[in-house]
């Protein structure tokens, strides 16, 4: 994940969990921060609306903030880096659990940051072998 793609992530969750009235306070001000920190740096108008609507979807915010984050180089902002960073923590400690099916696994990989439990399911039946 790129830093611009870390901090579109991090408004994203920023705006889908601080928009909610049971929202952890950290996750509010963490929030806070990172638009604090970028508003003034920002020149599209469209780009500041996006960051002040917490109703924006991800990709909306991708589209409307997306290439400015890049233009005012907000990915090489070590403060701006950081606040997203610490948004997207705030807002992982506050998800709720997700189960997820996956047909097929060959291993896992990713970075894991809670417990995580495969469940394998029966072994697959062997193949055949080809006919001479």
């Amino acid at each position: 994940m790129t830093n611009v793609e870390l901090i579109i992530a991090a408004l994203a969750a920023g705006a889908g969990v601080g928009a909610k009235d049971t929202a952890a306070v950290a996750v509010r001000d963490a929030y806070d921060e990172l638009k604090r920190l970028l508003r003034p740096k920002l020149n599209k108008a469209a780009a500041v609306n996006a960051i002040d609507t917490s109703e924006s979807r991800p990709d909306e915010l991708r589209a409307a903030v997306g290439q400015e984050l890049s233009v005012i180089e907000a990915d090489k902002d070590e403060a701006i880096v950081a606040a997203a960073r610490r948004l997207l923590e705030a807002a992982g400690r506050t998800a709720s659990v997700q189960n997820i099916e996956v047909r097929t696994n060959h291993g896992a990989v990713g970075t894991f940051n809670e417990s995580v439990t495969f469940n394998q399911g029966g072994a697959l039946p062997p193949v055949p072998p080809e006919a001479p």
